[in-house]
């Protein structure tokens, strides 16, 4: 078996040379071990072998899939071409060992992003990341801003033990009742060092004392308050629940409700609507979900110790439920649809089921499902993103379907049918019972005493079940009488159904005219079309996607034939009302001057379509002389041109025959200032020209950006049109500010001082080291320019020579590039002609 695996290697490799390169989600040419994947590059390097090997050992030779250049699946066991539904949640290592992480099937990569990030009071914020984040990264300061401020040396900033969730606390606290704004850099990194790609930026109103609020729409909300009670609102954004014993009812929530309640905490949401709520705390306390209508319910606490209790009552209707975390799902009035739980995890999620469930369970990946006593659950579906996952069932189940291989427990309870559409291994304790095996495909096997608690078997071999001695009535009279008494049975009485159609999305329900002790099965022709659930004798049927399948419905009693009816169930397009954009929020009005640089606006958050629509943004403005505005996707590009004002129009198209507008101006003042910055053999010149501004005061301030102490801080006058200064800098960046006085205008600018014998630039290209001697003035001294420059790097561990080489300057710039090992270093470089060593220190990370 194990030379067989090696297979791969070689195959690998064959396909690195011969097939052209195309590139899916997960990257052609991976070789997928269980659940790590590797770049063939990576796999077939002899120094990873015995990082290989060791995967090799934990898996079998089905789990093993490579992605060709052609961007097809094969299984290395037989070299067939498989569908992407094989594939789990996966790291995978690039050929320069650069990890990321893919969904399951062949999903899109598993990128950083923030979830939420919302204020727990008036000086803590709280943020939320999908994935752990690298902690120097989340410690830095530089990488969050609040309220346009970068964090001072007394605010603090607490990486939780999670490792994806950051809590700031900040020296100063914030106004409440007034709007804020938090934003987290795009330069945060996960785990393993990919960063987040885009800023997060949010607008608030951190609101404490709801009285104060005289509009009934409102944008982005943060409730920190307890016990009160928030109603007849209108939220265009996202609301964020941080306080306890909260109420919110009668509302309309056109983004997300954040749920953070704290592990004792209490929320009721009453008659509310929302697209999607996710719970990011709770207890047993519960979260109360009551009247309301939620399309998608995501519950993904992070407190292992805790079991989240969330309510359903007043007929509480949810389209979808994902489930991420340890709860506890109750039904008193309601439905949580259809139950997604995913674990990627090694410990067992904890799942527990109360009330009724009529849509389906489907479990992806370990998890410890328990039906209370008076549970009823209609459909439990494994279908695992991991592999050989560990399912735990405790309780009574009507129907469990095995649809990808799993290890199976059940340790009480009774489940009355297991169908095993793929390999599972089960392990039924004395306390449990499977009524009914559907096992075609012998893909069953058991663990112990486990085959002798199932009643009946159907297998391959034959065309009815294979029974097995249990106390059971029917079991005997079948046995003792033959198939006279099966020809003397009565038929149970099952009235034919008519056809049907209903909309995608829409559901259903029959009521059947039978006899109290029928028991009824139902099957769909196909469950993608239209999913089927049955509750005592009513049908539920729910559409899925448009099409038709046929419904077979049967009807068993003791003692009686069984009967079948079939009907068509059609199912037409979901009827779509198109709704037109609306304003989220406007767009502050800007300011700026004559020549200055063109100004971003992101107006990602401006417009809202309820329909989920992507919208086309378009701008214009009523004055291109004063100012000009293009569009860049969701960003606008505004430059100011002259003196003046212009009124900019920005329309929002969801391209259905839906648009928006709002305005806001365009303000530019005459620039009258110009400020010129020259430098010369380690001399600085400021030059500030002002032709309106004869004999007024002019204030000068330099400041060091290295550690924000001043270098030059003077009055000067302007006289004759301009003022001047010059100063001595050392080598490093500077901001100067300078104020006209009684003009209005402050000016500021960034400035880089060359020292006198230059500067040396150190900075990482992909796994490149690349060293830099920076010396302007070898362009103007042809006596320099062209010379040799010499370099020597030593690592600092052992003092041992790393690099040592030689290059010239060309337009007054030598560069070096090297590739080394993680470590620290210092670097020598001495300008031949000038004969001047200069040193400067560095550190390599992994």
């Amino acid at each position: 078996m194990r030379s067989f695996k090696l297979m791969f290697l070689f195959w690998c490799f064959g396909m690195l040379i011969f097939m052209p390169s195309v590139y899916a989600d997960i990257p052609n040419k991976t070789v997928v071990l269980g659940d790590k994947a590797y770049n063939f590059k990576y796999a077939n390097s002899k120094e990873h072998y015995p990082e290989i090997i060791e995967q090799l050992m934990l898996i079998d030779d089905y789990q093993i899939y490579l992605k060709g250049s052609d961007g097809n699946w094969y299984q290395n066991s037989s070299g067939n071409i498989v569908d992407n539904t094989n594939i789990p949640f996966v790291t995978y290592k690039n050929g320069e060992g650069k990890i990321t992480e893919y969904y399951h099937y062949d999903g899109e990569e598993f990128k950083l992003e923030v979830i939420s990030a919302s204020f727990l009071s008036d000086s803590q914020v709280k943020i939320i990341f999908n994935k752990e984040v690298d902690q120097a990264s989340a410690l830095d300061k530089s990488m969050y801003v609040v309220d346009s401020k970068i964090l001072g040396d007394n605010d603090r900033i607490e990486l939780l033990d999670d490792k994806k969730t950051v809590v700031i606390v900040l020296e100063s606290p914030l106004e409440l009742d007034k709007k804020h704004n938090i934003y987290v850099s795009e330069k945060i990194s996960d785990s393993y060092h990919n960063s987040i790609g885009s800023a997060y930026k949010k607008n608030t109103l951190l609101l404490n004392d709801f009285s104060k609020l005289q509009e009934s729409t409102l944008n982005n909300v943060d409730i920190i308050a307890t016990e009160k009670i928030f109603s007849s609102k209108v939220v265009n954004g996202d609301i964020y629940l941080s306080g306890s014993n909260l109420k919110i009812k009668n509302c309309t929530i056109k983004g997300k409700i954040f749920v953070d309640p704290g592990d004792e905490g209490n929320v009721e949401i009453a008659n509310v609507k929302a697209d999607e709520i996710v719970v990011l705390s709770g207890g047993e306390n519960s979260i109360h979900l009551i009247d309301s209508e939620i399309k998608k319910l995501n519950i993904m606490s992070k407190n292992k110790s805790k079991l989240v209790r969330v309510v359903l009552e007043s007929n509480t209707k949810i389209l979808k439920t994902f489930i991420s975390s340890n709860v506890i799902l109750d039904v008193i009035n309601g439905e949580f649809g259809t139950v997604d739980i995913e674990n990627f995890y090694i410990d067992e999620k904890i799942v527990e089921l109360r009330g009724s469930f009529r849509g389906s369970i489907v479990l992806r990946g370990n998890i410890n499902l328990k039906a209370a006593h008076n549970a009823k659950i209609k459909k439990v579906k494994i279908e695992p993103v991991n592999f050989n996952p560990r399912i735990n069932l405790e309780g009574n189940f009507e129907s469990v379907e095995v649809n990808r291989q799993s290890n199976m427990r059940i340790t009480s309870g009774k489940v009355k049918k297991l169908i095993a559409n793929s390999k599972v291994i089960l392990i039924i304790l004395e306390d449990a019972v499977i009524e009914l095996l559907e096992d075609i495909r012998d893909n069953a096997e058991f663990e112990g005493k486990s085959k002798g608690r199932v009643t009946k078997i159907k297998g391959k071999d034959d065309k009815s079940s294979r029974d097995k001695p249990h106390d059971s009535h029917e079991y005997e009279n079948e046995r003792n009488n033959g198939s006279d008494f099966e020809h003397n049975k009565p038929t149970v009485r099952l009235s034919n159904i008519n056809d049907v159609s209903i909309n995608v999305d829409q559901e259903k329900a029959i009521d059947l005219s039978v006899d109290s002790n029928v028991r009824i099965e139902v099957s769909s022709s196909n469950n993608d079309i239209v999913e089927t659930v049955i509750d005592g004798h009513t049908i539920h049927l729910i559409g899925k996607n448009q099409g038709q399948a046929l419904i077979t419905v049967t009807g068993r009693r003791n003692g009686y034939k069984s009967k079948s009816t079939t009907f068509n169930v059609t199912v037409n397009p979901k009827e779509i009302i198109n709704h037109v954009p609306t304003v989220a929020q406007t767009i502050t009005d800007q300011i700026a001057r004559e020549g200055e640089d063109e100004i971003t606006i992101d107006v990602s958050k401006t417009f809202i379509d309820a329909d989920g629509d992507t919208l086309t943004i378009s701008a214009v403005s009523d004055n291109e002389e004063v100012a000009t505005v293009v569009v860049n996707g969701t960003e606008l590009v505004v430059t100011p041109v002259s003196e003046g004002t212009a009124v900019i129009k920005v329309t929002a198209d969801d391209k259905k025959g839906g648009t928006v507008s709002t305005n806001f101006n365009m303000t530019v003042f005459e620039n009258k200032t110009s400020v010129s910055i020259d430098q010369f053999l380690g001399y600085t010149t400021v030059k500030v020209k002002n032709a309106t501004a004869e004999g007024n005061d002019v204030t000068i301030k330099i400041i060091d950006k290295s550690n924000n102490s001043i270098k030059y801080n003077e009055q000067l006058k302007i006289e004759n049109g301009e003022c001047k200064f010059r100063v001595r800098l050392e080598a490093g960046r500077y901001d100067v500010y300078i104020n006209v006085v009684n003009s209005g205008e402050i000016i500021q600018s960034t400035f880089t001082v060359i020292g006198e014998y230059g500067n040396i630039e150190i900075y990482k290209d992909q796994d490149d080291t690349v060293i830099r001697m920076i010396y302007p003035y070898a362009v103007m001294n042809p006596a320099v320019e062209g010379t040799t420059v010499t370099i020597k790097i030593i690592d600092e561990s052992n003092n041992s020579i790393e690099y040592n080489e030689q290059g010239k300057f060309q337009n007054g710039v030598c560069e070096f590039r090297i590739r080394l090992e993680p470590g620290v270093y210092k670097a020598y470089i001495n300008i031949v002609y000038l004969n001047k060593i200069q040193a400067k220190g560095f550190t390599i990370d992994n």
